[in-house]
């Protein structure tokens, strides 16, 4: 399948998993009236009747008020035979940004660390750390600058950037589809690249808050790797 044909079918699963995602905002919705320590962070598994597509949804409440509209991601993990693949879900905005097999690989070979854990656990953890991706062109000055960053795929014609708490993120756009190539850490760049990373963090933080409450955003700064 291409990948406008995967983010159209995932739009189609999506709204058939309307009524199961619903029940999973209830109980959720349950679970922090019933907390007595904040926040409450659940994830929740959805799967479509006609195409068994595996949707997940993370949850997050950072006080009791947010029971009735709580936080949530919503990412579906599908197999391909290179490997797993993660496909997180704008419904609002109506797009879809895909991460492939090597993604995670560059993703635990640069931020994790860790070769125990599964790929599938890998999908999860990433996603339960990556609260929002904001996508930015890249200009053709921005992408001479950045193919000297170390880590950066150098025979590839990149067209977007972004910033989340594990690094800097690059990438390519199909319609409504962004497909994530791969991730470089903070750690890896030069010291004559951190101004650039700092105009593109500063960009994201303005983003994170104008999105999310005051201690939702503080918790996914708390998040970002130094």
């Amino acid at each position: 399948m291409t990948l406008p044909e995967i983010h159209a079918e995932l739009l189609k699963d999506s709204e058939e998993i309307q009524s199961s995602l619903d029940h999973k905002i209830d109980l959720f919705g349950s679970a922090v009236l019933k907390s007595r320590r904040y926040p409450v962070e659940r994830r929740y598994t959805i799967t479509s009747k006609k195409r068994r597509n595996t949707f997940y949804a993370n949850f997050s409440a950072y006080k009791r008020s947010h029971w009735k509209r709580p936080y949530f991601t919503l990412y579906c993990i599908y197999s391909r035979p290179e490997g797993l693949y993660c496909a997180h879900l704008n419904r609002t905005y109506r797009r879809t940004i895909v991460f492939p097999p090597h993604f995670f690989s560059r993703y635990r070979e640069r931020v994790i660390q860790d070769s125990s854990l599964s790929t599938e656990d890998l999908i999860h953890l990433f996603c339960s750390r990556t609260h929002l991706i904001s996508f930015h062109m890249m200009p053709t000055e921005l992408q001479k600058q950045m193919r000297s960053w170390n880590g950066y795929p150098k025979d590839e014609e990149l067209q977007f950037v972004a910033v989340c708490p594990d690094g800097v993120l690059f990438g390519q756009r199909t319609g409504d589809v962004t497909l994530a190539k791969t991730i470089v850490t903070l750690s890896m760049l030069y010291e004559d690249q951190l101004p650039l990373y700092n105009q593109l963090h500063e960009r994201y933080t303005l983003r994170v808050r104008e999105y999310f409450c005051k201690e939702e955003a503080e918790h996914i700064f708390s998040l970002t790797r130094t």
